[in-house]
């Protein structure tokens, strides 16, 4: 199986080779792709039962699309199995989807889900909750709803009239279910989990957005002499003015190599790059800022531009130059496009503009800009940098942002543990709740739990 699929291929690629390499990160799901596993059912259903028979539920990336692609299909039953053991693994986590797949499913599956019942203790009483609201007349689903507990009897047994049918409907009617409605149409694969193997595979694609996006995670990475050396090369000839701007953005930690210097030095002089690929360039070269002089014009000028001032907002933070403060005070004002003024919530923390704090403090309260507004409150507030200072600063952050969730204390750590970098001595972050797999990661990646430290 190739390592890269691009989306011309989806088509002519076995359903089971589609799905390992979604669950590898190596594609998206998006309409494209559910196109394909639900173009032709007769040849798509073996590979993905394979696949969905095959992987263990803890090792499943993807086992809330294969639901929705259950769901979507004209005859599910063949996938309860799988269901089974997803509800087995994570009984209390059952979701709108996986009740609609089970329902249409019908009869079939009562027996299984009672067996089901009858072995778990942690979870059970969601499960029966799930037999309740089933459809289906069944007196050994009443005698499990009059063994629950008394207080729970009522609820269970108004489910089960309610959903209740005589000749409950088990067929695609039964659950106009519009699949395409939970997905964009074009959605790139985030690459950053590949190892860099791969990544060097999707370098090479003839499929633009592979590129960039093998760029992207490239960003977060150290790059060795023959990695910096294919990026500079990227960033000179790709065709692509996409692929050329993340390039040079991706050569941001690599100015000591004295190549991707003498490049930067050059390129920000160069007249017959357009605006577009000078903000990106300001925006790798933004370290080299006091040794270059021609950096600055060259952030100014992105800065004019609203489309690309958010790239001038983060040069302006990396160049640590603090006479940015006008422009990033001003790019705070709440009429400004959302991501202006999240990347300028960003760069007031990051300057550490204390007089920020008004506008940082408002955005606490505003989801858009929250979690940029947490990072950015501890870096910028006054405070000491020492552990009792830090704990001070979490206290009052905490209340100002009306308390943190799970995911929000992770930013908020790594907020610290930044400024201590900067300003002290770094202290280590610990987080001891049991986090859900389907939940926001607490390292603040934004990714689900099961994708990213869960994984």
């Amino acid at each position: 199986m190739s390592v890269v699929i691009t989306p011309d291929e989806y088509g002519s690629t076995d359903a089971y080779d589609l799905l390992v390499a979604a669950s590898d990160f190596r594609i998206a799901f998006d309409r494209r792709l559910v196109r394909a596993l639900l173009s032709d059912p007769e040849r798509t259903m073996p590979g993905i039962l394979r696949y969905a028979l095959e992987i263990e539920p803890d090792d499943c990336m993807i086992d809330e699309d294969l639901i929705r692609i259950f769901r979507a299909m004209p005859d599910p039953l063949p996938a309860l199995p799988f269901l089974i053991a997803e509800m087995r693994a994570y009984p209390d986590e059952v979701t709108e989807d996986l009740s609609a797949v089970l329902a249409r499913i019908g009869k079939p599956a009562v027996q299984p889900l009672l067996d089901l019942h009858d072995t778990i203790e942690e979870g059970a009483d969601d499960l029966l909750f799930e037999l309740a609201c089933l459809g289906i007349p069944d007196s050994r689903i009443l005698d499990r709803i009059r063994a629950a507990p008394e207080e729970d009897q009522p609820l269970l047994l108004q489910m089960y009239e309610e959903h209740f049918q005589a000749e409950p409907e088990t067929g695609p009617e039964a659950d106009p279910y519009d699949i395409y409605a939970d997905y964009e149409e074009t959605v790139e694969p985030d690459l950053e989990e590949l190892p860099d193997g791969d990544l060097a595979k999707f370098l090479d694609s003839s499929y633009e957005p592979h590129r960039v996006s093998a760029l992207r995670a490239k960003q977060y990475r150290e790059h060795d002499v023959e990695e910096r050396r294919r990026i500079l090369a990227m960033a000179k000839r790709d065709p692509s003015l996409a692929v050329r701007c993340v390039a040079w953005e991706a050569l941001r930690d690599d100015i000591a190599d004295l190549a991707v210097q003498q490049a930067f030095r050059k390129a920000v002089t160069d007249r017959e790059l357009s605006a577009v690929e000078l903000a990106s360039v300001a925006l790798g070269a933004a370290y080299m800022y006091y040794d270059v002089p021609a950096i600055g014009p060259l952030i100014r000028a992105a800065y004019t531009d609203m489309a690309l001032r958010p790239k001038a907002l983060e040069a302006m933070w990396r160049s640590a130059d603090y006479s940015f403060a006008p422009q990033v005070m001003e790019s705070l004002d709440e009429l400004l496009p959302d991501e202006v003024r999240r990347h300028a919530i960003e760069a007031a923390g990051m300057l550490m503009i204390e007089r920020a704090l008004p506008e940082i403090e408002a955005a606490l309260l505003d989801e858009r800009f929250r979690e940029q507004a947490l990072h950015a409150w501890i870096m910028a507030a006054p405070g000491k940098t020492i552990p009792a200072g830090l704990d001070d600063l979490r206290d009052r952050v905490e209340d100002l942002a009306n308390g943190l969730s799970e995911e929000e204390e992770a930013i908020v750590n790594t907020a610290c543990e930044m400024r201590l970098s900067i300003l002290g001595k770094p202290e280590p972050v610990v987080t001891t709740s049991k986090v859900g797999r389907n939940e926001p990661c607490p390292c603040g990646s934004g990714k689900k739990y099961k994708k990213c430290c869960g994984g």
